[in-house]
């Protein structure tokens, strides 16, 4: 009797699917469903008018095999279209994937539309919404408000299912494949470290920005500890010996080199329980996972160590094509307080092209506007009678209607427009904007360009000619800021998200100490995760930061990540929280002089009741003798001069248990607590970033930064001109006044002689 052909196989797949296991784990399918909220949306979801679109950006990281994608997204269009004329047009990279009809008596609609992985590009692809709309079978008013239709980004999702690639075990892929900005899930990076001593932590800071850097604008995490950790990439951190330590427990070499990559080994698949392991040797216990990584950062001293950490944050091009390396050398640029991402240094001028605004055409009656996005220094003192320049050079079509123009905002708000009045079309070569510099902020402050485009003809029932409509704005176009002063005041946690001034006054943070508890890898990885995102902010690693178990001994802005049992009483008594815990007095205004100040501070404040100074300003508040008590969801943040060293800040960064601490550090990077982060203490709700985020402004203010003689007299009189003027006029009247009696008094004596 021949045996079924199953027996006679069983065998053979039973072997096969050995040798899989030992060839190493499969590769995992990966599963993401996103709002397009969390990409970047060019253009309005409100589609208005005869024809109008906006567009999404979906990037697609050369790691990702993708297997499948799909968009789902709802709509409403108005009641007032005529639905045989009028569609909604989805595309992907300029194919189109589906076409909706817009129906009046059906106005809401939800749609699936699956995406072809043939159109899914390793780099930024568009996903664009088109519409053409009409109400009538005549004429229709390209402008008539009855045309629209609205697309809910807030509820469409993009559904990607993917597996990773496996890595090509080079160096060069650790600048464009491994930390690739356009990976957006959650990205995570785990950080091996023989222990928790302020050197190591310095390093493991420094590779973690290296990381963050790479990543540019997209959040990423940080875990710490003595171990490799699977499922996600590792940097190993340590001299050689450590090293071969930590890979000899997976049975695996480090790379010949101090700077190396290697795949992740962990152990093997374990065998079906009702299988014999007899036959599995010592080799099998671990396995390569080829999807994931292992950064080697070593050396044969600290010193080596460091090298190799300075090199691995530099690396930003895809070379070299090696699996390990021996750095020699590496030169750091001198770091001034004027480098950093995005950063204008006033008393300069920049082309648009480099601050990172290529030449742009625009096109059609509305079309999507451009932004320009440029950072100044946190502590710049923005006067009211110095401007900043702007100098657009821009060209546009013939047979256009004189009232298209181009409007220019600033953070939302409105400042200027470029007439583009002439019909026969023209050019600006320069045409210059002065910009007066409190309509800045410091920090982030974004141009956006907005033409308006209308048609010369324009009639009822008469061919509307679009295609002429065009203007250039070219990248030569200036921008050019006043020398300014460094001065602002503080407490103000608003800034330290936005840059993380004032510890990053030197982006490099020479001038800054963290204080850690010792020996606590949760506070450690906190502070570590609050580092790399700063640094993403600014561009620049913190070489020159240093991690204290205590106060130092020098003058330092000083950051405190500890559980507040573990923080020591004399820092607790420098903030505004604890033992006191102030807040802020609801009966009168903030800034209300306190009668309680010296007769001299009284009468200058009387004289300059607004002017900067270097002591602390008085405000109102109260304050209650009570515990410091919080929950396991909770993160505090505090702001306060401190206590070691004259105009200097000391931050607080705390939670009640050292796990919490680390899930704040990592909420630190959501916009929602960042958005509404400011005064000197924010509390927020782990479980509630959205609505949990409460700020206040209590205790004492100061200010930061350096004014000359010189510069302290211009701001006087430009801030305060009448009280200036008023106190010049009654000490010329009192000069002439003693100068009279003494006059008087000389004549008396010739007379009496």
């Amino acid at each position: 009797m021949k045996r079924p052909m199953f027996y006679l196989a069983a065998p053979s797949l039973l072997f096969l699917l050995l040798l899989l296991g030992m060839a190493g784990p499969a590769a995992a399918q990966h599963s993401l469903s996103i709002p397009l909220t969390e990409f970047s949306i060019v253009g309005k979801p409100l589609l208005q008018g005869k024809a109008a679109d906006f567009r999404v950006s979906v990037p697609i990281p050369r790691r990702w095999d993708v297997a499948s994608a799909s968009l789902r997204f709802p709509y409403v269009n108005s009641t007032g279209l005529l639905g045989k004329r009028s569609r909604l047009i989805v595309r992907f990279n300029d194919q189109v994937l589906a076409q909706i009809e817009l129906l009046p008596e059906s106005p809401e609609g939800v749609v699936t539309v699956p995406i072809p992985t043939t159109l899914l590009k390793p780099r930024f692809n568009e996903l664009q919404f088109a519409v053409a709309q009409d109400y009538d079978d005549q004429c229709t008013d390209p402008g008539n408000p009855i045309l629209w239709t609205h697309v809910s980004v807030e509820r469409a999702i993009l559904e990607v299912d993917y597996a990773l690639k496996p890595l090509p075990m080079a160096l060069s892929s650790i600048a464009d494949f491994l930390f690739d900005p356009k990976q957006f899930n959650e990205n995570s990076v785990h950080l091996v470290v023989p222990e928790y001593s302020p050197e190591m932590l310095n390093l493991a800071a420094i590779a973690a920005s290296g990381v963050a850097l790479r990543f540019e604008f997209r959040p990423v995490t940080f875990t710490l500890s003595q171990d490799l950790r699977q499922g996600v990439d590792n940097i190993l951190l340590g001299d050689t010996a450590f090293a071969a330590d930590v890979l000899q427990q997976y049975e695996r070499r480090a790379p010949e080199g101090d700077f190396g990559i290697m795949p992740l080994p962990g152990p093997a698949p374990a065998m079906p329980k009702d299988e014999d392991a007899s036959g599995q040797t010592d080799r099998e216990r671990f396995v390569d996972d080829p999807t994931r990584a292992v950064i080697l950062l070593s050396g044969a001293n600290m010193q080596a160590v460091r090298l190799s950490s300075e090199a691995f944050s530099l690396l930003s091009f895809p070379l070299p094509d090696v699996s390990s390396t021996d750095p020699a050398s590496v030169v750091i640029p001198n770091i001034t307080q004027e480098m950093g991402k995005s950063l204008v240094v006033p008393g300069h001028k920049y082309t648009f092209a480099q601050l990172g605004m290529a030449s742009r055409t625009f096109t059609d009656m509305y079309p999507i506007p451009e932004n320009l996005t440029i950072r100044l220094p946190s502590d710049t003192l923005l006067p009211g009678n110095l401007f900043a320049k702007l100098a657009v050079h821009l060209a546009y079509g013939a047979k256009m209607r004189e009232d298209s123009v181009v409007n220019i905002h600033l953070n939302g708000r409105f400042i200027a427009g470029v007439p583009l009045g002439n019909p026969a079309g023209g050019r600006y070569g320069g045409y210059q904007i002065h910009i007066p510099m409190y309509y800045f902020r410091p920090g982030q402050n974004t141009f956006t360009f907005e033409p308006v485009l209308s048609p010369l003809v324009t009639d009822h029932c008469t061919f509307i000619q679009l295609k002429n409509l065009f203007v250039t704005v070219f990248d030569d176009s200036m921008l050019s800021f006043p020398k300014l002063d460094y001065w602002t005041e503080m407490p103000d946690l608003a800034l330290f998200v936005e840059d993380g001034f004032p510890l990053t006054k030197w982006p490099d943070w020479r001038e800054t100490a963290i204080i850690l508890p010792p020996d606590d890898p949760h506070s450690a990885a906190a502070a570590v995760n609050i580092v790399a995102m700063i640094s993403q902010k600014t561009g620049i690693p913190p070489y020159q930061l240093r991690f204290l178990n205590e106060p130092p001994q020098e003058a330092l802005d000083i950051l405190v990540v500890a559980p507040y049992p573990a923080i020591s009483p004399d820092i607790l008594r420098a903030t505004p929280m604890a033992p006191r815990t102030s807040y802020p007095w609801q009966g009168a205004l903030q800034g209300t002089r306190d009668q309680s100040l010296y007769w001299w501070n009284r009468i200058l404040a009387d004289i300059f009741p607004e002017r900067p100074r270097s002591v602390s300003l008085p405000s109102v508040h109260g304050e209650a003798l009570e515990q410091l008590v919080m929950d396991t969801d909770k993160l505090l943040l505090t702001q306060s001069l401190s206590p070691y060293a004259a105009m200097r800040t000391l931050m607080v960064a705390t939670a009640r248990s050292p796990e919490a601490l680390l899930r704040g550090a990592y909420a630190l990077q959501d916009p929602f607590l960042q958005g509404q982060a400011q005064g000197n203490v924010v509390l927020a709700d782990l479980k509630d970033l959205e609505f949990g985020v409460r700020s206040q402004q209590s205790g004492d203010r100061y200010f930061v930064g350096d004014l000359g003689t010189f510069s302290w007299f211009t701001y006087l009189v430009n801030t305060y001109p009448v009280w200036f003027f008023g106190t010049i006029l009654v000490i010329l009247a009192l000069t002439a006044l003693v100068a009279r009696r003494l006059l008087r008094a000389r004549m008396r004596a010739k007379e009496q002689q």
